[in-house]
């Protein structure tokens, strides 16, 4: 299964509220090469971790949001957004894979947006972005719910805990001895 399809099958159903990533990850990524496996969860992790990012950014650059059916190529271009965004993976490669997706779940009549979207956020990336400075969702990635909880609890440490919570976790080994 191409890594791309697995983390937006599992992501899209965290966006359904129907399972956490934990859960839903694991199972296709057995079905994935084992060379792809990590590319398929920093793409599912990622996109989960910046998505109110990401989600505001898509908000802008669709006319009308994706209906429930179509939670899946939603997941897709979210995860599209973070390749454009976060990874070094190339523009063309990361739009051009992602929307190769769109045929896997049976959904061709959605390629064309999906595409549209891609490349507009490639190209007017930088301008999006500078447009939706204000907001705080933007620079945080945390919706406003739990900005407004971490506000009220701690008013002097929040934006330390939501720059905090971004960090990718350090990498740590350990040595069996046995």
């Amino acid at each position: 299964m191409n890594p791309r399809l697995a983390a937006a099958r599992a992501l899209a159903a965290v966006l359904a509220g129907k399972a956490s990533l934990g859960s839903s990850l694991p199972p296709l990524l057995d079905k994935v090469e084992q060379r792809d496996r990590g590319l398929a969860q920093d793409l599912a992790f990622g996109t989960a971790r910046w998505q109110p990012r990401l989600a505001l950014i898509a908000d802008k650059l669709l006319q009308k949001p994706f209906k429930a059916a179509d939670r899946d190529v939603e997941a897709l271009l979210l995860i599209g957004l973070y390749q454009l965004f976060y990874t070094r993976i190339p523009a063309h490669a990361a739009i051009g894979e992602t929307v190769a997706c769109v045929d896997k779940l049976k959904k061709p009549s959605l390629k064309g947006l999906l595409n549209a979207v891609l490349r507009n956020a490639q190209r007017d990336g930088e301008a999006l972005i500078a447009s939706l400075e204000r907001d705080p969702v933007l620079h945080s990635a945390h919706p406003r719910w739990l900005q407004k909880a971490l506000k009220a609890h701690w008013p002097e440490q929040w934006q330390a805990i939501c720059a905090a919570n971004n960090a990718h976790p350090p990498l740590i080994l350990r040595v069996n001895r046995r």
